[in-house]
């Protein structure tokens, strides 16, 4: 089961969560949204680390590929033969199907969690030298709250950060029910990336 990024992430969150940030809020709430992990991933080291996971993985997967089309050589012999199989042959080539696909199954699963795995750990990492960029970015457009709008945040709040889709604000005296109901006035997706990559050319 995927660990909480809130949980993982307590450095972090203890920085964006920081009353030394906080502003005056003597006006309506100042909110933006972030697809937080299209951020991570669109990033140059984003790129740069899915596509060495690719390069990686690349092995197994025609591992794979070759295990799936070992069952359907199978299952297509004995289709076409099992009418002249005498009971053993048929049943020792169905107990031949069965184990290359639980072998199958298996080896996908693996492949599976240690992509799973490896993508967690390189947006932890991504995450960590993003914080700074965030933050300086949203004090320049003086911003009082950021909600994560990805597809995980949105499926399920408690399990990325402890404030739910409230992925920073501005100071503790912003309500995070009230940032968390405000109309979003901007994404600012597309531009953390570009200042992320300014900063880790």
């Amino acid at each position: 089961m995927r660990a909480p990024r809130g949980w993982m992430l307590l450095a972090l969150t203890a920085i964006l969560t920081c009353p030394s940030f906080a502003g005056s809020h003597n006006r309506p709430l100042k909110v933006a949204s972030l697809d937080f992990d299209r951020a991570v991933f669109d990033t140059e080291d984003g790129k740069r680390g899915v596509e060495e996971l690719s390069r990686k993985l690349e092995p197994k997967q025609v591992e794979l590929k070759a295990l799936s089309t070992e069952i359907d050589n199978l299952k297509q012999r004995l289709k076409d033969h099992s009418a002249n199989m005498t009971d053993a042959d048929r049943t020792s080539l169905q107990s031949q199907i069965d184990s290359t696909q639980k072998s199958l199954d298996s080896s996908t699963q693996n492949v599976r969690e240690e992509s799973q795995t490896a993508r967690r750990n390189l947006r932890d990492i991504i995450i960590r030298k993003m914080a700074p960029t965030l933050i300086r970015f949203a004090q320049q457009k003086q911003l009082d709250a950021i909600l994560d709008v990805s597809t995980g945040a949105a499926h399920d709040p408690g399990k990325f950060w402890p404030d739910g889709l409230v992925l920073w604000t501005s100071g503790p005296d912003i309500d995070l029910k009230e940032a968390s109901s405000t109309k979003r006035e901007s994404d600012i997706t597309d531009s953390v990336v570009q200042k992320y990559n300014a900063a880790h050319p």
